[in-house]
């Protein structure tokens, strides 16, 4: 999944690309209902049908959840055949 700025995901508004790596790509997103900034991180499609891949981007985000800051993660869900955080 690509975001181009402005692209809207749900109440989220894609701001830019934070990185990419092997579990998919992260984007800056502003939650539009809240209006405070968020990171979007989406699995490639293939990564969100396998099970082991979605185990360790759930642990992930479970234990980003633990984090301090802007860092922190506050939700975690999943859309069609991708997982998002």
């Amino acid at each position: 999944m690509s975001l181009a700025p402005g692209t809207s995901v749900g109440r989220y508004r894609s701001v830019g690309t934070l990185g990419a790596g092997g579990m998919g790509v992260g984007y800056d997103a502003e939650d539009t209902r809240l209006g405070r900034r968020v990171a979007l991180r989406f699995l490639p499609e293939g990564l969100a049908r396998d099970p082991l891949a979605l185990e360790r981007f759930e642990r992930e985000a479970r234990e980003a959840l633990h984090a301090r800051g802007r860092a922190g993660v506050r939700s975690f869900g999943q859309g069609i055949g991708v997982g998002a955080v």
